[in-house]
């Protein structure tokens, strides 16, 4: 999107105004307002409008009982516990320096 807008806001500053350096700086710095705009209203429509889980919302299904609500440290604590989520840290960890450099 950005650079689409880039020219068009870059010919609407220059319509008031004749300096290019600072043209060219007013519409580098505009153009990443539409992008955000658009991002929040995805981001509040989702929030808004969305179902949490495949099945509907989570805070419903808990109050119809249709799904259990479970305790975070006993979840916490078999996680802990399990060996095949201490393999994948470990293999995540050893790839790590890769992603970084």
């Amino acid at each position: 999107i950005g650079s689409v807008l880039f020219p068009f806001f870059k010919w609407v500053y220059s319509q008031n105004n004749s300096d290019k350096a600072e043209v060219s700086s007013l519409a580098w710095r505009t153009v990443f307002i539409v992008p955000a705009l658009l991002s929040m209203f995805t981001a509040f429509f989702i929030i808004f409008y969305c179902d949490d889980l495949p099945k509907g919302n989570l805070r419903r299904r808990v109050k119809q009982r249709e799904l259990l609500e479970v305790n975070s440290a006993k979840v916490l604590w078999t996680v802990v516990r399990s060996r095949t989520a201490w393999i994948l840290f470990f293999q995540y960890a050893c790839c790590f320096g890769i992603e970084v450099t």
